[in-house]
């Protein structure tokens, strides 16, 4: 293991928290960052499509999340 595998250690850990804790949507985005990572790093020659929609989808569930917690906020402005 070298320090070049500590971004996949750390997406790992923080999915097993996220499941932890019960945080579904945080979950999921942290475990497509990391298999892309693995499939990245171990798998260059897999097949990209599959590897770079894990990508794709994790970084659309983030923009979903705060797209949500965004109308929210915005929401809690206007009921003052």
């Amino acid at each position: 293991m070298t320090w070049n595998d500590l971004p996949i250690i750390c997406w790992a850990l923080s999915t097993l928290i996220c499941l932890v804790r019960r945080q579904w949507i945080d979950a999921t985005w942290s475990a497509c960052f990391g298999v892309f990572l693995i499939l990245d790093r171990y798998f260059p020659n897999f097949i990209p499509w599959l590897k770079y929609g894990f990508l794709v989808v994790g970084a659309a569930l983030v923009v979903s999340q705060v797209m949500k917690d965004y109308g929210k906020y915005k929401k809690s402005l206007l009921n003052r």
